[in-house]
């Protein structure tokens, strides 16, 4: 059974970040600059209420209602106080999330995943940022399996266009959240290799580009690997192989190659924080997602190197510090924990 929660107060905790050092020469015209301008970029899966029941054996009652876990959520929103943001998994949207982001200075673009009961959301301080445009990618359609039910999971991107209100200086963002089932890893591949060749079709490597979400996807998954390093898809890299499978993303991305001219890659934000924290053994966190079946990476953030450079990144717990065998718990109100970058405009 699990332990009832105690009535106190929680204390809030700040943020802790570690410091990226991605070293780059340096001139002394460099060194007599000013501070170049910074952006920080959230993503977190924050647990739609519907799919809360499936923890109810292990998570008190309490902690585990919308109530009490809706309040945290806006607390750690609020506590981290990032510039942008990536949600996933929002639902009681319209009558509690949009006020709520609303009052702390955020402008929010919010669209329900099709035959869904919960969406995603990409969030912006109005005071740094202006919206120029806005869209919807549909994940399901406008690729070269969309007459194949099996791969209509519902799943869609939103991008903003932002103009950053200090420099002038246009940002594309992009937050989604990918198909589930790790036993169908060519469906995600193919939900990535449409965000890819959208942004190789609009954008080039001089603009600045800044996606994530929660991939549903670990860090040697054959989809994270080809965001970052454009290498082919292998079944070494498939944690279930299936022929039909690995036959699927060949074919993805055999396709995806001869529509993508300007191969634009992206850095993982995440891939630092082994060397930032100084575990050399492990790049990326022992996890973002943290359940009593299963604890991994599965949330990312991705930059373009040519023009942001990574400066810090938020600090995820890991099983050292969560005494508990699955999330959510009274501190933390998602079975996901928050990832955050900080970054410097070039």
């Amino acid at each position: 059974m699990p332990k009832t929660p105690s009535n106190g107060v929680l204390q809030k905790e700040t943020p802790q970040f570690y410091d990226v050092d991605l070293t780059e020469p340096t001139t002394s015209e460099d060194q007599e600059q000013e501070p170049k301008p910074q952006i920080s970029v959230l993503s977190y899966n924050i647990l739609a209420e519907a799919y809360s029941d499936s923890f109810s054996s292990d998570v008190h009652p309490i902690q585990l209602s919308f109530a009490y876990r809706s309040k945290i959520v806006i607390e750690e929103i609020k506590k981290l106080d990032a510039d942008i943001f990536f949600l996933q998994e929002v639902d009681n949207y319209y009558n509690f999330y949009k006020n709520e982001l609303k009052y702390m200075g955020y402008e929010v673009i919010f669209n329900e995943r099709r035959n869904k009961i919960d969406g995603i959301a990409v969030g912006f301080r109005k005071k740094a940022f202006e919206l120029i445009s806005s869209e919807v990618i549909n994940l399901d359609t406008d690729h070269i399996y969309e007459k194949n039910p099996e791969f209509r999971r519902g799943n869609i991107a939103i991008v903003a266009h932002l103009k950053h209100l200090e420099t002038g200086k246009i940002v594309h963002v992009l937050g989604t959240h990918f198909f589930w089932n790790p036993r169908k890893e060519h469906i995600k591949y193919l939900q990535m290799s449409i965000i890819m060749q959208y942004f190789n079709k609009n954008y080039s490597s001089d603009d600045l580009i800044i996606w994530g979400g929660d991939l549903n996807s670990k860090p040697n998954d054959n989809n994270v690997n080809y965001v970052s390093h454009l290498i082919e898809p292998t079944a070494e890299r498939m944690e279930f192989f299936s022929q039909e499978g690995i036959e699927y993303m060949k074919d993805i991305h055999s396709n995806m190659e001869k529509n993508m001219q300007k191969k634009i890659s992206f850095d993982n934000a995440y891939e630092f924080y082994g060397a930032a924290s100084g575990n050399k053994d492990k790049k990326f966190p022992k996890c973002t997602n943290f359940t009593t079946n299963f604890k991994d990476t599965l949330d990312h953030i991705f930059f373009n190197n040519k023009t942001l450079k990574l400066k810090k990144l938020l600090k995820v717990p890991d099983d050292k510090t969560i005494h508990e065998k699955t999330l959510p718990n009274k501190r933390h109100p998602s079975d996901h924990l928050p990832i955050m970058c900080v970054f410097e405009l070039k």
